[in-house]
């Protein structure tokens, strides 16, 4: 307003500047500031820390995926829902075949925001960490991956491939070099428990 009445020379430094010292000014204008996020340390070995999330398919089925955040390892199972009683068997089977981690990243959304799979959780010892409500950028590399293997078994589906495509492509992903000189997903899964069972195995020669 004051811009069609007068004018001045440095006039827009000189409200902008009355305006920051003017606390009636300040209380009244609405901030937009987002609180900061709240970074997690690396993880520093295999299967230590997790990320899952859910995929929905054109059938009306569900993909359950879970990562490994050190090595971008991928555990996925299709499930017919989202609800605790379905997921939580799943997670048993995960759980049951390589272990069970310390720590699970997820978003907000069910089961993941319920008492049942939050007491789930708690009874197997692992820490649940919800990525920052309404910025799905904090999990955004388990939903780029999500986004990449709905459209590959969505093109399976049309080509009545499904259980082929499925072996050909985690085969694929799980031994996927990110870069040049860093191991794949499945190499670093299986190289520390085999160091581990050979180490194991020497000391016990050794001491026989």
């Amino acid at each position: 307003m004051l811009r069609e009445k007068v004018w001045f020379k440095n006039m827009h430094t000189a409200v902008e500047q009355a305006v920051k010292n003017f606390f009636v000014c300040q209380v009244a204008t609405p901030t937009t500031t987002r609180e900061p996020l709240q970074m997690s340390d690396l993880p520093q070995e295999p299967w230590s820390k997790l990320s899952a999330d859910f995929g929905h398919l054109t059938d009306g089925t569900y993909l359950l995926i879970v990562k490994d955040e050190y090595s971008h390892f991928v555990v996925v199972d299709t499930i017919k829902s989202t609800s605790t009683r379905a997921v939580i068997p799943r997670f048993d089977k995960i759980f049951a075949e390589f272990g069970i981690q310390d720590e699970l990243k997820t978003d907000n959304g069910p089961p993941f925001d319920g008492i049942d799979f939050k007491t789930y959780l708690k009874r197997m010892g692992i820490k649940h960490r919800k990525i920052t409500p309404r910025w799905p950028q904090a999990n955004a590399e388990t939903e780029r991956f999500m986004r990449t293997i709905k459209k590959t078994i969505k093109a399976a589906q049309v080509e009545h491939e499904l259980e082929a495509r499925n072996v050909q492509i985690f085969t694929s992903i799980q031994n996927h070099k990110a870069f040049k000189y860093w191991p794949s997903p499945s190499k670093c899964i299986v190289q520390p428990y085999c160091e581990e069972q050979s180490t194991c195995s020497t000391n016990s020669n050794r001491a026989n």
